[in-house]
């Protein structure tokens, strides 16, 4: 249910902070991000299973996802870049 409530309401945010204009770009920007963390996540998982094992992946994940909680790494827009 998260991850049909989760990509309207980053939308719905983005486009309240950049507004219209910037909208396409910063979504290509989020999405950038986004995939890049997954393929983070997915190598050092990778490893961590060769070297460690299956089981660390569960741990590994447990803490991969603990970041996701952190509020003070939001990154606002510049006041100039909304328009």
């Amino acid at each position: 249910m998260s991850g049909s409530l989760f990509a309207p309401a980053m939308a719905a945010m983005t486009l309240g902070m950049v507004g219209p204009q910037a909208f396409a770009k910063r979504i290509g920007r989020n999405e950038a991000f986004n995939h890049a963390g997954n393929a983070t996540a997915a190598a050092i998982a990778a490893a961590t299973a060769y070297f460690f094992g299956p089981m660390v992946v569960f741990w590994l994940m447990s803490v991969l996802g603990g970041g996701e909680h952190r509020h003070d790494i939001v990154d606002f827009p510049a006041e100039g870049d909304r328009q």
